[in-house]
C-alpha cells in the first residue's frame, strides 16, 4: 500500500497589525479645550490673577498631551484643572467684585499651578529606568495634584455661591427701593388730591 506524501507545512506571515488610529473625537475635544483656554487667556486682561491662572493650566494641559506613563492619571489631572479654571472664571466674571479672600485664594492656586506644572515637566522628561525607579514617587506627587486641585475647587465654588448671593441680595435691595418710591410717590399723589378736592370745596364755599 502505497504512502500518501505529506506536503510540509509552511507557517504563512501572520498579518500585520493594522496601525492604532488617534481618536478623532478625542482629538477634537482636546483641541477644543486649548482653543477655549487660550480664548479666554486672551480676554482675561481684566484680572490679571485669572489670566495667570489660565496660562498655567493651559501649559498642564498641552503637556499632558505628551506624557506617556502615568498618562491616564495626568490627563485626569489636567482635565481637573480646567473645571477648576471654570469654576473660577464664574467666581471672577467682574474684577470689582472680587474679595480679598478670593484673591488670595488665587495666588494661592497659581503657586500650585506652578507646582503641578513642574510635576507633569518631569514625568513628561522621564525615561523608562527612571519612571521605574520614581514609580513611588510619581504616584505621591499625582496624589497631591489631586488635593491642591480639589481644594481650589472648593474655595472657588464657596466663592462662586458667595457671590451669586451677594448679587441676589443686592438686586432684591434694589426692587425694595424701587417698590418703596413707588409707594411714596403714590402716596405724595393721594394727599395732593385730597388737597385738590378740599381746596375745590372751599372755593366754592367762598365764592358761591
Amino acid at each position: 500500500m502505497s504512502s500518501r506524501l505529506r506536503r510540509p507545512f509552511r507557517r504563512g506571515r501572520p498579518p500585520d497589525k493594522p496601525a492604532k488610529k488617534t481618536s478623532s473625537a478625542s482629538q477634537d475635544i482636546s483641541d477644543a479645550t486649548i482653543l477655549m483656554l487660550t480664548q479666554l487667556k486672551e480676554s482675561a486682561d481684566f484680572f490679571p490673577p485669572l489670566k495667570s491662572a489660565v496660562a498655567g493650566v493651559l501649559g498642564i494641559y498641552q503637556i499632558a498631551q505628551t506624557i506617556s506613563s502615568n498618562k491616564k492619571e495626568a490627563n485626569r489631572i489636567s482635565q481637573r484643572a480646567v473645571r477648576v479654571i471654570e469654576i473660577l472664571e464664574h467666581a471672577t466674571h467682574a474684577s470689582a467684585g472680587v474679595s480679598i479672600e478670593l484673591r488670595n485664594s488665587i495666588n494661592t492656586f497659581n503657586g500650585s499651578l506652578c507646582y503641578i506644572k513642574s510635576v507633569m515637566e518631569n514625568l513628561s522628561n522621564q525615561n523608562r529606568l527612571e519612571r521605574l525607579l520614581r514609580l513611588n514617587g510619581n504616584k505621591d506627587e499625582l496624589v497631591l495634584c489631586n488635593k491642591l486641585l480639589d481644594d481650589a475647587a472648593s474655595e472657588f465654588t464657596i466663592a462662586s455661591s458667595t457671590r451669586v448671593e451677594v448679587t441676589v441680595t443686592k438686586l432684591e435691595n434694589t426692587i425694595e427701593r424701587k417698590l418703596d418710591l413707588t409707594d411714596f410717590i403714590s402716596s405724595s399723589e393721594r394727599r395732593l388730591t385730597a388737597m385738590e378736592v378740599h381746596c375745590s370745596v372751599f372755593y366754592h364755599i367762598v365764592f358761591f
